[in-house]
């Protein structure tokens, strides 16, 4: 609300003086408060500023993440520019090697017989690690690859897998492109909720130690948040909790000192 200032001025007897009249000089309004309106105009356009200068940086930070540790829960919110996600790390579910997958070689055939794709060498789908536990008994979410290069593509595709039934759904899928410096791919890590975590992977590295949690920080790569209530609605930026990169900071350390 604007506050209304109200001007009142002073005079002296308004009672006219009959014996000096013809000697009074005319009354002469005082002026009005000119330094006090430049400044409230100053004041507002330093608003104005500081008001564009918020907005920007609100427009700057889309697709962070914010942490609040309390109650023994750790709730991880993403603003992704039009929504909050609430990604609760005490409802989380890590990914696991899949060395660890006893499924593997049966689900890599059943996804490519059943799209009528040679069931390994060129032209298949491979999965990659990790493989996700689903909230549903007996189900799994995993990511597969197959690369062209004669169209420079990569081919991926992400699926809820059922252990038992062998029934499987593509929940996703997309292409990125091949260049000499990367041939990206997605990973499934985690899952918390509805929410899975992906790593978009650059690919070209062989480190034994390499970590996928901190891959994200390779150029070219990134880590992602897939929701699976709507999966093409379009990836958030997920920033890496600063408690699991001190986890796998220290397993990185462990394994180089092996080495």
């Amino acid at each position: 609300m604007q506050e209304q200032y109200h001007q009142s001025f002073e005079g002296g007897d308004n009672l006219p003086d009959q014996r000096h009249d013809h000697h009074r000089e005319p009354k002469i309004p005082p002026r009005r408060p000119v330094k006090t309106y430049l400044i409230a105009v100053a004041l507002l356009i330093i608003a104005l500023i500081i008001v564009s200068a918020v907005q920007d940086k609100q427009d700057e930070t889309d697709n962070t993440v914010t942490i609040a540790d309390g109650n023994d829960e750790i709730v991880v919110t993403i603003n992704d520019g039009t929504e909050e996600v609430r990604f609760d790390l005490s409802d989380f579910h890590d990914g696991s090697d899949l060395s660890a997958f006893e499924d593997l070689d049966e689900a890599g055939l059943i996804v490519n017989s059943a799209q009528g794709k040679p069931t390994s060498g060129d032209g298949s789908e491979s999965l990659v690690s990790t493989v996700v536990p689903a909230a549903d008994e007996n189900m799994v979410y995993f990511a597969t690859k197959s690369s062209d290069d004669e169209l420079l593509e990569t081919f991926v595709g992400i699926y809820h897998y059922n252990t038992v039934s062998n029934r499987w759904q593509r929940i996703y899928k997309t292409t990125y492109g091949i260049t000499d410096e990367s041939k990206p791919f997605l990973r499934v890590l985690a899952r918390s909720g509805e929410q899975l975590v992906l790593l978009k992977d650059a690919g070209g590295t062989s480190d034994v130690c390499r970590n996928l949690w901190l891959a994200g920080d390779v150029d070219g790569s990134e880590l992602l948040l897939l929701d699976l209530n709507d999966p093409y609605s379009g990836f958030s930026q997920f920033s890496l909790p600063e408690t699991f990169r001190q986890q796998a900071e220290a397993e990185v350390a462990a394994c180089e000192a092996k080495l």
